[in-house]
């Protein structure tokens, strides 16, 4: 995505504002994967719990108070000067307590603490009203304590136990999206929300239709919302936004659409089933709470795209959450091959204890 970023410069109105864009977008990138390189997920765990937890309490001494324009509501930010920001920290100070209270390795006192963190990450979500975010917090909790669950049995049978756990997944996902869909006036209506989803569907009506004016490649990464441009200004208006700045399109398929086009749509796929796929080999691999920790944070990212766009977003918290659950799943499945092809070797060589040495090590 970096890359398509990058090349965006040849046909973007703003070439210098696109290029440092990508070239932000490209840092991100970076930076987590340096994480991946430096830290093992057991500690990026560990370390996510500690800084969030910072936040969530600065959060509560120093509250700020963020006016929703779609909503035409005043909620919590914290020490953020939006809730959407908050609501990430409490979702992710909810799903790394749940992980580490469900890791016997951690010390006890500390599992008990994380124990009534997850409860103040998801009253501090919940206070930032963001309904989607909840949903999706819930739903990684779960992922991440069915998936410890499979620790509870013989080691041949946990991959048929999580393959039966996907199964199930899917299936509940396949019933309950017609049912939400039947009565999303009803649901909506249950959580404070209208059928505009709060003036969203009339973003997305616009955003349709503007996206012709750039078909096929898009407008160029980071090119649209800057004052001046026309069709954001008339935006900007419609939704009352008098800042004229900190506004997207509150769905990342028309966020890229209008940005770069089908490419960045084929592209974006391609690259979240390829992180939904290696995390899930992952986990089949080895089920616990670590391995179901980036699971359920990938779910996470994933469901709340609909209404939010920081997936490839420079400088986002989403986004290197992104890279990092697919960055440890790949380095994962690396040291499982180099596993089994040095145990493969010390099994032609049972006497060779460099071998032995280095599959300990592997493992």
């Amino acid at each position: 995505m970096t890359l398509l970023a990058i090349l965006s410069i040849l046909w973007s109105p703003l070439p210098l504002a696109t290029g440092r864009s990508a070239l932000q977008l490209g840092l991100t990138v970076g930076l987590a994967l340096l994480v991946v390189n430096a830290v093992t997920p057991r500690r990026f765990i560990a370390c996510l719990w500690v800084v969030m937890g910072i936040i969530l309490v600065l959060s509560i001494i120093v509250n700020n108070k963020h006016y929703d324009g779609l909503a035409h509501r005043v909620t919590m930010a914290g020490i953020y000067n939006n809730k959407n920001s908050l609501s990430v920290a409490g979702a992710s100070f909810a799903v790394a307590s749940t992980a580490i209270f469900l890791h016997r390795p951690f010390p006890l006192p500390l599992r008990f603490i994380a124990l009534f963190g997850i409860v103040f990450g998801a009253a501090l979500n919940v206070l930032a009203y963001s309904v989607g975010r909840v949903f999706a917090m819930v739903l990684a909790i779960a992922i991440v304590a069915s998936v410890s669950s499979a620790c509870f049995l013989p080691r041949r049978w946990r991959p048929s136990y999580i393959n039966l756990l996907i199964l199930c997944g899917a299936g509940a996902a396949l019933i309950l999206l017609p049912t939400v869909l039947m009565f999303s006036a009803e649901i909506l209506a249950l959580v404070g929300k209208d059928a505009t989803l709060t003036g969203r569907t009339l973003l997305w009506f616009f955003a349709d239709r503007m996206s012709d004016d750039y078909f096929p490649l898009g407008i160029g990464y980071q090119a649209f919302w800057k004052q001046g441009h026309s069709p954001a200004e008339f935006l900007w208006k419609v939704m009352h936004v008098a800042s004229r700045s900190g506004f997207h399109f509150h769905n990342l398929y028309y966020d890229m659409l209008i940005q770069l086009g089908y490419p960045g749509i084929v592209l974006g796929l391609i690259m979240i089933a390829y992180a939904l796929i290696t995390v899930l080999g992952w986990v089949r691999r080895d089920p616990n709470e670590i391995s179901g920790f980036f699971l359920g944070c990938l779910m996470m990212i994933v469901v709340t795209q609909w209404q939010e766009i920081g997936l490839f977003s420079l400088f986002d918290l989403t986004c290197f959450y992104f890279v990092i659950c697919m960055g440890y799943a790949a380095k994962a499945r690396r040291q499982d091959v180099r596993s089994q092809r040095l145990r493969a070797v010390l099994a032609l060589d049972p006497d060779n204890g460099l071998i032995r040495r280095q599959v300990l090590r592997a493992s």
